[in-house]
């Protein structure tokens, strides 16, 4: 067992009443059960390993084959995360953002990091935006919280 598997036994084995309960199962069961919800997307790390892609997309059309490859490598991770994000996974992806527009590729790549805002979470939230790599995205995701901040203030007419 590794030091985290060890670790995560005598936490979850503490948690379900500190007997010696391997053979019932139960702890494995929660262990296997925390590693697959604290699991990170495997494109959320793509995106880190490529990280925020070069600029000169706007037109759709990249101007050399390697410029090509990342972007096709990037849109490809990118439109294969599942939303809503994990915080850990926002954190990555606020730091690889594009700082030119990408033919709409941006959009997607926006809303992969609104997916992790909650009601009840939104200073948490509005700290991880001002940690953004790119003006351009920083500015937008702001505008947009801003813009749903105002709208979740005003009454509905009934």
């Amino acid at each position: 067992m590794t030091d985290q598997g060890g670790h995560l036994y005598l936490l979850f084995s503490r948690i379900c009443g500190g007997a010696d309960l391997e053979d019932h199962g139960i702890v494995q069961q929660k262990i296997e059960r925390y590693k697959e919800e604290n699991k990170m997307q495997q494109s959320v790390l793509k995106v880190q390993e490529l990280g925020a892609p070069p600029e000169g997309f706007e037109s759709g059309k990249p101007s050399s084959k390697k410029a090509f490859r990342i972007w096709d490598e990037w849109m490809e991770a990118v439109t294969s995360i599942q939303k809503p994000v994990t915080w850990e996974e926002a954190e990555i992806l606020i730091k690889c953002c594009p700082t030119d527009h990408m033919a709409g590729m941006e959009w997607t790549f926006l809303h992969c990091i609104e997916s992790v805002c909650r009601t009840e979470e939104t200073e948490r939230y509005q700290a991880l935006i001002e940690q953004c790599n790119s003006d351009m995205m920083k500015h937008e995701l702001l505008r947009r919280l801003e813009n749903s901040q105002m709208k979740a203030s005003i009454p509905s007419v009934n």
